[in-house]
């Protein structure tokens, strides 16, 4: 009998095989993963190239989000921050000089590269991404306005998003108004 085989059958005490059903697959909820793409317009790019954007993963569990270090407390270590962000920068634009041949080359994004790709910015940049992860993984107002948009929310996000807008109280329309 073959190792794969053996793995779903029992021996009886006279000999006999009973074959034991595979486990089921286990059920439940899982959110999908949503991506959110920031671009960082308050710096400066160099003539001619786009302003520094980046694709984030924009649903953190509040595990993954108190797991990265708040990066405008004194005594952050950068190294921190970059473990922390990498897996969740999926994509963006940034270029580095190829030392050997003084070409410039695409950078893969964080969560391909690890963390050493971050070694190809600065730490503004870093910090930056740090904070759109936590604030976008957190939402807002905005956050669900623009989810709305995206077709990526919830009913439940929806309806959260209604109980947070709703500036006047629901007015009944008046007989006039409903005959019209």
């Amino acid at each position: 009998m073959n190792a794969s085989k053996q793995s779903n059958v029992s021996k009886q005490a006279e000999g006999n095989e009973v074959i034991m059903p595979e486990p089921a697959p286990i059920m439940g909820y899982r959110p999908k993963p949503r991506y959110r793409d920031v671009t960082l317009e308050a710096i400066d790019a160099e003539d001619g190239a786009q302003p520094f954007s980046a694709r984030i993963r924009s649903h953190l569990t509040f595990g993954q989000i108190d797991a990265i270090p708040n990066p405008i407390v004194e005594g952050t270590k950068y190294v921190e921050i970059e473990q922390a962000i990498a897996p969740y920068v999926v994509g963006w634009n940034v270029l580095a000089e190829n030392v050997g041949t003084g070409e410039l080359e695409v950078v893969p994004p964080p969560a391909e590269a690890g963390p050493e790709a971050f070694k190809c910015v600065s730490g503004f940049e870093v910090q930056w991404l740090a904070i759109q992860l936590k604030q976008t993984s957190l939402g807002s107002v905005e956050e669900l306005h623009a989810l709305e948009q995206d077709d990526a929310i919830t009913q439940e996000q929806a309806d959260q998003k209604k109980d947070l807008t709703l500036s006047e109280p629901m007015l009944e329309p008046n007989d006039d108004e409903s005959s019209a």
